[in-house]
Formats: C-alpha cells, sequence, structure tokens
C-alpha cells in the first residue's frame, strides 16, 4: 500500500479511488477533504495521471470538482464547532460512451441527508487534469423519489445483454429510516448526458 499525501502533515486526507481511462492513458481520481476547525468544510474530487497500475505522476495533479452548487451542500454545517459536517462531492466513477465519451458521475451533498444524489462531469477534450475541461450538470441527474432517500455512491456495469446498470446505495424512507439498501436500476447514454434509471428500481425484499 501506498499512502496519498497532499500536505505534509496529511491533515487533508484522501479517499475513494477509482481509475479512469482517457486517450489511451490512465487516471486515478480520489476524494480530498480540505480541513478547517472554524470554517467550511469542503471534500473536492481529486485527478491524477497514472504512470503505472500502482504508481501517481502527482506532478499532474488537479482538482476537477468542487462543491460550488446549492444542491452540493446540503446537510454542511459552520456552527464553529471542530467536528463540521462538509460541502460533499466525492465518489467519482467512469461512465464511458460508445463513442469515445467519458463522463464523471459523482455523489453530492452528505450521504446523512436525503438529499445525497448522483451528478455528472462532462469530458470535453484535451487534458484531464485541468479543470476546465470538464463541465459540470448544472443539477444532479438523480435524486431521491418515491422509491428512494439520498441515493448515491453508485458502480456501473453491463449485463449479458448489453444493458447498462448502475447499482447505489439509498434509503427507502425518509430520515434514514431503516438503513441503507443496494438497489439496481438500467441507464442509458442520451446524446451529451447519462440517463440514470426511470424511478423504479429493484430492492432486496
Amino acid at each position: 500500500p501506498i499512502q496519498i499525501k497532499m500536505d505534509e502533515d496529511n491533515t487533508n486526507w484522501n479517499i475513494g479511488p477509482s481509475v479512469f481511462r482517457i486517450n489511451g492513458k490512465i487516471y486515478m481520481t480520489w476524494t480530498g477533504r480540505i480541513f478547517e476547525f472554524y470554517g467550511v468544510h469542503t471534500q473536492n474530487l481529486n485527478i491524477a495521471r497514472m504512470v503505472n497500475p500502482y504508481t501517481l505522476d502527482l506532478s499532474t495533479h488537479a482538482v476537477i470538482c468542487e462543491p460550488t452548487e446549492s444542491w452540493e451542500k446540503h446537510g454542511a454545517t459552520y456552527d464553529g464547532r471542530e467536528k463540521n459536517l462538509p460541502e460533499v462531492v466525492e465518489g467519482a466513477t467512469a461512465v464511458y460512451g460508445p463513442n469515445g465519451e467519458v463522463w464523471c458521475i459523482y455523489s453530492a451533498s452528505g450521504y446523512w441527508t436525503d438529499n445525497y444524489a448522483l451528478a455528472q462531469l462532462r469530458y470535453k477534450g484535451g487534458d484531464p487534469c485541468n479543470i476546465n475541461n470538464w463541465e459540470k450538470s448544472p443539477q444532479p441527474i438523480f435524486t431521491q423519489n418515491t422509491y428512494v432517500y439520498g441515493p448515491g455512491h453508485a458502480s456501473y456495469t453491463t449485463g449479458h445483454d448489453g444493458t447498462r446498470y448502475f447499482i447505489y446505495h439509498g434509503y427507502q424512507a425518509s430520515g434514514r429510516v431503516g438503513g441503507r439498501y443496494i438497489y439496481v436500476e438500467d441507464y442509458t447514454i442520451q446524446g451529451n448526458n447519462v440517463k440514470l434509471g426511470q424511478g423504479t428500481p429493484e430492492r432486496p425484499s
């Protein structure tokens, strides 16, 4: 194991790595937290190119997403306590289109709220380690509905018949009642966007 340290005392931690393949090169994304005792905490999405499957080139490191929108800030607290809760973007995962398109689907807002949701960054071309080459969706692309509350932290796969699926966790009732469940729904690529689900997830009985 290799610890990724973004500052000397490792105050600002890094979690949740994922691998992206873009233009024949491999990159790693991860969530980093900027920690302030008496200010706003933020979690950001980071990226760096990988020299090989176990080594990062940290000279290429960049932040590609920060919690700038109101829908990325649900659950954050700013009351001056030591344990303020952060504004959250996290869990960046790649989705690939049929013609070489790349999207970064991430979770936004606190997982401890009903407003935890999935949002999209669209890769526009150029250097992936440049925030200007990613376009953020103006709104989250998958949010709470009558079946699930606080959906997020998804993974993506393809069935034997070519159907695309995303697997995520969420609550069956508002207010985190009953704990989290794993859900599965299909998704599609529609133009420049990823469309997640039909609002009718399958869930365990």
